[in-house]
């Protein structure tokens, strides 16, 4: 996941932000999927599974946070050039 989430945030900075959002989504998700997935089939590895999808968790969140909060700053900015 490492490498995907450095490419993908070269991609964003390289002005390619939905292919890097993508890429960091996809793999991100997979993670938490896959976390999930030990869990439920060895719950023994309760702790690796944590530490599978924890972190993937937290990046999906806050690129999803950091979308949210970028769209409500671009409607403000449109409400106000509309005014």
């Amino acid at each position: 996941m490492g490498i995907a989430t450095v490419i993908g945030i070269a991609l964003v900075r390289r002005g390619q932000v939905a292919a890097g959002r993508a890429l960091v989504l996809a793999f991100g998700g997979m993670h938490v999927v896959l976390g999930l997935m030990l869990l439920l089939t060895a719950p023994e590895l309760w702790l690796s599974a944590l530490s599978e999808s924890g972190l993937a968790l937290a990046v999906v969140v806050a690129v999803l946070a950091g979308d949210r909060r970028a769209g409500r700053e671009r409607h403000r900015a449109d409400a106000s050039r509309a005014t």
